[in-house]
């Protein structure tokens, strides 16, 4: 075969996939043997036998995919029939507002199933999702999980669920155990901040899930995979893994470059090292899209610019604060990294006010982000991240 013949891909997943070959006239369905070692590109699979293609496209449940030669010199049309329906995961993240901290909310749409990942903190946002949802997919939306126990990434589940009744809500053990600690103390403090209106009186708790990996319907070769306990800006994280598609759900493992970083827990250097091994984790899985737990609205996201700007948060407060020599003045604190990262322009009181207080010298400690004694976290606790 002449391998610089263009091959041209064009697929409909809820109908065909169509493949042209320019400058062959035969009579032959294209099997492997004619396309061997062609590289075919479509949303970040490279498939080099077009046998892997059919059978992905085929997927486990052994649907047949018909097979319907068009002829038309000087092209040869072969038209494959998805009976299957059988489609990679598609992903989707929504913003919250400036006031819920930008946190992300994200969609994983399959072929006939649908689940989402962090519900917002507020509940003027967790409607906006609601209808955010609706539009995207007309999928049922099966489950609803938490990345980590801060409130900002599962308190206003509720309007969510009540929406979408028939969803299970899910969380690690290790994660429900983290919002089982706070959860009182939590429930009694936001609504001193935000009031009765934006956050639920009973924010409701997730049910454990005790795997490490879960499969839409319809989607037999797309796993979700649950990694963790990790550490992000709090201990006990889970982050999601689709292999397939090449994505990672980072919860607040990864920070969007137009957010600062909650540091405020990073109380130890044993905790610092271990979010920077979760990070390497993640790099080294080469995903092709990093979807991280805070993104100011309208940003795009960037896979590599987006661990950079995490990677570099952290090492400044390393060299500022973890292993400085002196203890810096609050307001040199502040404005150290307000300077040193001029995009992250949103919620500087929050983020900055309570991480100069909480490290600079004559600070005033958040109690409320006191209810669990990180520092007691040592390397000996963290028993995932060195061999001891």
């Amino acid at each position: 075969m002449d391998r610089d013949r263009r091959i041209t891909v064009r697929l409909d997943f809820s109908k065909t996939l169509t493949v042209l070959d320019r400058g062959f006239a035969g009579d032959e369905h294209i099997t492997s043997k004619i396309l061997p070692d062609i590289e075919l590109r479509f949303k970040g699979f490279n498939i080099h036998q077009l046998g892997d293609f059919r059978r992905w496209l085929e997927g486990d449940g052994g649907d047949k995919l018909t097979l319907l030669p068009i002829h038309a010199r000087p092209y040869h049309q072969v038209v494959y029939q998805n009976t299957s329906t059988i489609m990679p995961l598609q992903t989707y993240h929504h913003a919250s507002s400036v006031k819920g901290l930008s946190s992300i909310t994200t969609l994983i749409v399959g072929a006939s199933e649908s689940i989402l990942i962090d519900p917002p903190f507020l509940i003027p946002d967790a409607l906006s999702v609601v209808g955010w949802i609706k539009e995207t997919t007309s999928n049922p939306l099966k489950a609803v999980f938490v990345t980590h126990h801060h409130p900002d990434h599962f308190f206003s589940a509720n309007p969510i669920l009540d929406a979408f009744p028939s969803a299970k809500f899910y969380a690690a053990p290790y994660v429900l155990e983290g919002i089982n600690r706070e959860y009182d103390d939590k429930v009694k403090y936001w609504p001193t901040v935000f009031g009765h209106e934006n956050v639920p009186e009973a924010p409701k708790k997730p049910e454990e899930f005790n795997f490490s990996f879960f499969l839409l319907n319809g989607n037999p070769e797309s796993p979700v995979v649950l990694l963790g306990p990790l550490q992000g800006d709090s201990v006990d994280h889970t982050i999601f893994w689709l292999p397939t598609e090449k994505t990672v759900v980072c919860g607040d493992t990864i920070y969007g470059r137009s957010t600062h970083v909650w540091v405020e827990e990073v109380e130890t250097p044993a905790l610092l090292e271990a979010w920077n091994k979760t990070i390497a984790l993640i790099s080294a899985l080469e995903p092709a899209k990093v979807i991280p737990g805070h993104l100011e609205p309208g940003w795009e996201l960037d896979a590599k610019a987006d661990i950079a700007h995490t990677q570099k948060y952290l090492h400044l407060f390393a060299e500022k604060v973890t292993y400085a020599q002196t203890k810096p003045q609050v307001q040199d604190l502040f404005d150290f990294f307000k300077d040193a990262f001029p995009q992250c322009q949103q919620n500087l009181d929050f983020f900055l006010g309570h991480l100069s207080n909480q490290f600079g010298e004559g600070g005033k400690v958040w109690e409320e982000n006191r209810h669990h004694d990180v520092g007691k976290r040592t390397i000996e606790g963290l028993t995932g991240y060195w061999f001891k």
